[in-house]
């Protein structure tokens, strides 16, 4: 009888060995999500906004910007739909803030990757997904 009870002892201790181990290791039926990295954003431009045109009902609209394609599928010349999906921001150094449509300016600096397809066109005609404003005064992207 005495062995019997050694035995459920040692497997009690095990088991809560094992579900100490499971909890503290995120083993199986761990609910925790840990989110993925988000992946590197693709320009496709980098240039000078020629022309902003807004649409008062929505707070958005479209930039016309010409410069220096980036990559291999980048573009020199390209007429750009901003939706309320375009992350839109301004960088100063290492410092990324997020700014609105209003923020683009005729003159100014910009990167601009691409979503979705593009006309075939010239200039092309596409979807910004992501326009990053430059810091004139530092020259950072």
């Amino acid at each position: 009888m005495k062995g019997l009870i050694v035995i459920i002892a040692a497997v009690a201790v095990a088991g809560a060995g094992v579900a100490l181990w499971f909890a503290l290791a995120g083993g199986e039926g761990d609910a925790r999500e840990v989110p993925a990295p988000a992946p590197p954003v693709q320009f496709s431009i980098q240039g000078t906004v020629l022309s902003v045109t807004a649409d008062p009902a929505t707070g958005l609209g479209s930039i016309l910007v010409r410069g220096e394609p980036i990559g291999q599928s980048g573009v020199d010349y390209a007429s750009l739909r901003v939706t309320k999906d375009t992350v839109i921001s301004r960088q100063s150094g290492d410092v990324v803030t997020r700014v609105s449509f209003d923020a683009l300016a005729l003159g100014q600096t910009v990167k601009v990757a691409l979503v979705g397809p593009v006309a075939e066109s010239y200039p092309v005609q596409g979807t910004a997904g992501t326009i990053v404003i430059v810091d004139e005064t530092t020259g950072a992207l």
